[in-house]
C-alpha cells in the first residue's frame, strides 16, 4: 500500500473517531439533530457529484464509439466508412483495383500514436481504390461509383 493511500486511510479513520467523540460529548439528542442536518448537505453534494459523473461518462462513451480508423494498412481496393446514418444505404461499388503491396508487407507503425476518439481517419495507409467517408447524414444515402 502506498504512502498516500495509507495516509488517506489514517486521516479518514481519525476524522470518524473525532466525529464520534464529538457526538458523545454533545449528547444523543443534539447529535441526532446535527447528523440529520449534515446528512442533508452530504446527500445534496453526492447527488450533484453523481450527476456530473454520469454526464462525463455519457460524453466519453459517445466519443469513443464513434471513431472509425484505417491505420497502417494496404488496401487493394477502396475504403468506405459511414457513421451515424439514419435511413437506408445503397452502395454500388466499382470493380476492385488490385495492385501488389510495396515489398509485399504492410506499412508498420513507426511510432506510438493515439487513435482518434471520434471522426473518420485514414492515416499511414496505401489505398489503391476510391475512398468514401460519410458522417452524420439524417436521411437515405445512395452511392454509385
Amino acid at each position: 500500500m502506498g504512502l498516500l493511500k495509507a495516509s488517506a486511510w489514517f486521516v479518514s479513520g481519525l476524522a470518524i473517531a473525532s466525529l464520534g467523540f464529538f457526538f458523545y460529548q454533545i449528547g444523543l439528542d443534539k447529535a441526532d439533530k446535527v447528523a440529520s442536518g449534515a446528512g442533508i448537505f452530504v446527500g445534496i453534494i453526492g447527488l450533484g457529484i453523481s450527476t456530473y459523473t454520469a454526464i462525463l461518462t455519457s460524453r466519453a462513451a459517445h466519443q469513443t464509439k464513434d471513431a472509425q480508423s484505417v491505420t497502417s494498412s494496404q488496401v487493394g481496393g477502396g475504403v468506405f466508412q459511414a457513421r451515424n446514418i439514419a435511413g437506408n444505404i445503397r452502395i454500388r461499388s466499382a470493380p476492385e483495383i488490385r495492385r501488389p503491396p510495396i515489398n509485399g508487407t504492410a506499412i508498420a507503425d513507426r511510432e506510438a500514436e493515439e487513435l482518434p476518439t471520434s471522426g473518420q481517419v485514414i492515416r499511414r495507409s496505401q489505398i489503391f481504390g476510391s475512398v468514401s467517408q460519410i458522417d452524420e447524414i439524417g436521411g437515405d444515402v445512395e452511392i454509385e461509383q
